[in-house]
């Protein structure tokens, strides 16, 4: 069984993926809301996403969260 965690990490990646291309990063409370994830935990969430290279952020008004676009290159050694 997935934690909760987990599941609300893919959950957001789902929700970031059908935004995908639209040259808007979505915001945290758009995000918890459509989804039914808590902010607080949605926030702790996005910012492991971030550091492990799924998503990047933007600042300001206009800011929140997107995927980072495949580089095309494989990481397979």
């Amino acid at each position: 069984m997935l934690q909760k965690k987990t599941k609300y990490a893919i959950k957001a990646l789902l929700a970031l993926a059908k935004h995908y291309g639209e040259h808007r990063p979505l915001k945290i409370s758009e995000i918890s809301k459509n989804e039914k994830i808590p902010r607080k935990f949605l926030e702790a969430i996005m910012v492991d996403l971030k550091k492990i290279g799924y998503v990047e952020s933007k600042m300001g008004a206009k800011g929140g969260y997107q995927l980072i676009k495949a580089s095309g290159r494989s990481h397979a050694k």
